[in-house]
């Protein structure tokens, strides 16, 4: 038993050691594809996954990281109309960005993880920046509908 566990203290040394700086994982399964429009990897196992954090920066442990960019709820937004929102996550300010459509017609609403609504703003730009400074850190839901209430897309945004 002693034994084993001086390995598994030695673990990361011996990966660290090594010459290869490319993404590894031991897992006990997992898989990747690629389909139309969609890519798909899972792993099930990870002995290892934790979370460090600072005022300045975010550190998770894993194979499967986000490529830190905000993802629309919404599977698919209507027809005419397109949308850009960045960073995530972000401890300053989020920025929503029209691509395509018509900024007359929209208005964007954020809301606290808990469904209450925090702002409310008509759309005056093609780029409309929203200030996060200071908001707690947590996951926020930035919803943008046009004019007559109807909801057009939603993303999920991280305060840190």
């Amino acid at each position: 038993m002693k034994r084993l566990s001086y390995i598994l203290n030695l673990m990361p040394v011996i990966l660290i050691a090594g010459n290869s700086f490319s993404q590894q994982v031991i897992a006990t399964a997992g898989s990747s594809g690629i389909g139309t429009g969609i890519q798909l990897s899972w792993t099930i196992g990870e002995p290892v996954t934790s979370t460090a954090h600072s005022s300045d920066f975010y550190l998770t442990q894993g194979f499967h990281q986000s490529k830190l960019v905000i993802t629309a709820i919404d599977p698919i937004p209507p027809a005419g109309f397109e949308l850009e929102v960045y960073p995530n996550p972000t401890s300053g300010e989020v920025n929503v960005k029209l691509i395509k459509g018509n900024i007359s017609k929209l208005r964007f609403f954020l809301y606290t993880s808990q469904g209450e609504q925090i702002l409310q703003q008509k759309f005056s730009s093609q780029v409309e920046q929203i200030n996060m400074q200071r908001l707690a850190p947590g996951y926020y839901m930035l919803k943008i509908a046009s004019s007559t209430d109807v909801p057009m897309q939603t993303f999920k945004i991280v305060k840190y």
